[in-house]
């Protein structure tokens, strides 16, 4: 794990490879919680190295028209699992994301990784110390 924080590599591939450790199987990989906590930190990377979308022209802003297909991948995959409900095209992908559901979606998927991270480790003192600071 600390080669891994030294090389700065992805969040995702040090929960998965903490939880590989702690469940001696790869099997927790097929979970949902998995694929959300994958979506969750796409959608965090995308803010934070977020690129304008809005087009600025002789001092005039203009909203682009665009496909679904060219929205992130994240939007897509929140709307197949109904958490965006309404994609019209002229909505910036960050707007989307400002949602009760969205913000509801990202609590109970970090709450469900939490979970699951804490039912791999065995009982005793760090678990215990997990739990009492969770």
């Amino acid at each position: 794990m600390h080669r891994m924080v030294a090389e700065r590599e992805r969040l995702q591939d040090k929960y998965f490879y903490a939880l590989k450790l702690f469940f001696d199987n790869e099997d927790f990989k097929s979970q949902s919680v998995f694929e959300s906590f994958k979506i969750l930190v796409e959608v965090r990377n995308a803010i934070v190295h977020n690129k304008p979308e809005v087009m600025v022209t002789d001092g005039a802003a203009s909203k682009p028209n665009i496909d679904l297909k060219s929205y992130p991948k994240f939007i897509r995959q929140l709307k197949s699992k109904r958490i965006i409900s309404e994609v019209d095209g002229t909505t910036s992908w960050i707007d989307l994301l400002q949602s009760e559901e969205v913000a509801a979606w990202s609590v109970k998927t970090m709450n469900d990784m939490i979970q699951l991270f804490m039912s791999a480790l065995d009982d005793g003192e760090y678990k215990e110390c997990f739990a009492r600071y969770y």
